[in-house]
C-alpha cells in the first residue's frame, strides 16, 4: 500500500493506469482508499517534523552561505508563489481561475540555499495574489516581524509580488543607480533557489505538476502539495540528485503595495552597506589598516 502510494506520488498517472502498468490486482476504490490513508497519515505524522523553519544555529548558516554564493546579506529563505492545475470544484469555481484562464491552487513556499523547503502555504485558490497569501501566512510573517523587532536583522527574499517589509526584500522595479542594480542581481541570483526548488519538487512528485490536472477536490490537492514538500525534503536530506531540467512559471506577476516606510528604510540600508563599492572599499580598507597594525 505504502509503496504503490509513493509511486502514484511520483509518477503522477491515474489510479487505473498504475493497476495496469504494473499489474497491480487492486480494485479501483481500494486505490483511492490507499492513496488517501497514506496522504493523510504523512499530513498528520511526517510534514510537521521535515518542513520546519531554521532556528538560530541553522540561520547563522543559511545566511553565510547565501552571502558567500550570491553576495546578498542576511538572507534566510526564498519566498515564492506557484499554481497546480485542477478540475473544476464543485463550488465558487470562480474563485478558482487564476490570471492565465485556468483553475488552480496558489501555493506558497519558502526554501533555504540547500533547496530545503522551510514552509509550505497550500490553502489558496488560484486567484487569490501572493501578497495575500504571504499576510495570511501569520505563522511565518509574525515569526520574522518578531526577530526583526529582537534586532536579529535576517530576512527572505521575494519577487516584486510581495509587500516590501524589514524582514522580506523585493527587488527595485525601477533601479536608478548602479548600486541599485547590483541589488537586483544579487537578488535575482539568490532568488534562484526557489525557482529550481519549485521545479524540482514538481518534476520529482508529478501528482503536483501543473500539466496533469490534479483530479481531485481542492482540500485533498492541498494535502498532496504538503506530501510532496515532505518527501522532498527527505530527498534533499538523503543526498538525492537534484539535477532536473526545470521550467519557471508562467503565470503574470501582479506587483504588491510598497506603502512600507519601515521595508524601505532596510533596503536602502542594505544597499549602502553591500551594494555602494565606495562604502565597501572603505570598510576593506580600514580592515586591513586594523590588520597591519595588530
Amino acid at each position: 500500500m505504502i509503496l504503490f502510494s509513493l509511486r502514484f506520488f511520483a509518477a503522477g498517472s491515474y489510479q487505473r493506469s498504475l493497476e495496469e502498468e504494473y499489474n497491480f490486482d487492486m480494485a479501483q476504490s481500494t486505490m483511492h482508499k490507499c492513496i488517501h490513508r497514506i496522504a493523510d497519515a504523512i499530513n498528520d505524522n511526517v510534514v510537521k517534523h521535515k518542513i520546519r523553519f531554521p532556528s538560530a544555529d541553522e540561520r547563522t548558516r543559511i545566511r553565510a552561505n547565501f552571502f558567500n554564493k550570491y553576495g546578498f546579506p542576511g538572507v534566510v529563505g526564498v519566498v515564492d508563489g506557484t499554481h497546480i492545475a485542477i478540475l473544476k470544484p464543485a463550488v465558487d469555481e470562480q474563485n478558482f481561475i487564476n490570471r492565465k484562464g485556468f483553475r488552480s491552487l496558489n501555493w506558497q513556499i519558502i526554501c533555504d540555499d540547500h533547496l530545503t523547503i522551510r514552509n509550505i502555504f497550500a490553502n489558496y485558490d488560484g486567484s487569490t495574489y501572493d501578497s495575500f497569501i504571504w499576510w495570511w501566512n501569520s505563522h511565518v510573517n509574525n515569526y520574522l516581524r518578531t526577530l526583526n523587532h529582537n534586532s536579529e536583522r535576517c530576512w527572505v527574499l521575494g519577487d516584486s509580488g510581495y509587500p516590501l517589509l524589514p524582514y522580506l526584500m523585493t527587488p527595485f522595479q525601477n533601479p536608478e543607480n548602479d548600486e541599485e542594480e547590483r541589488y537586483n542581481q544579487a537578488h535575482i541570483s539568490a532568488r534562484n533557489c526557489v525557482e529550481r526548488c519549485i521545479g524540482i519538487l514538481k518534476m520529482r512528485f508529478r501528482c503536483i505538476l501543473r500539466e496533469r490536472t490534479a483530479r481531485y477536490n481542492p482540500r485533498f490537492v492541498c494535502k498532496l502539495i504538503n506530501v510532496g514538500a515532505a518527501l522532498h525534503n527527505m530527498c534533499v536530506e538523503g543526498g538525492m540528485n537534484n539535477d532536473f531540467q526545470v521550467a519557471a512559471d508562467d503565470i503574470a506577476i501582479h506587483h504588491a503595495d510598497n506603502n512600507h516606510q519601515e521595508g524601505h528604510n532596510m533596503r536602502a540600508y542594505i544597499v549602502e552597506n553591500y551594494f555602494n563599492l565606495k562604502v565597501f572599499y572603505n570598510k576593506i580598507n580600514s580592515f586591513l589598516v586594523h590588520e597591519t597594525e595588530k
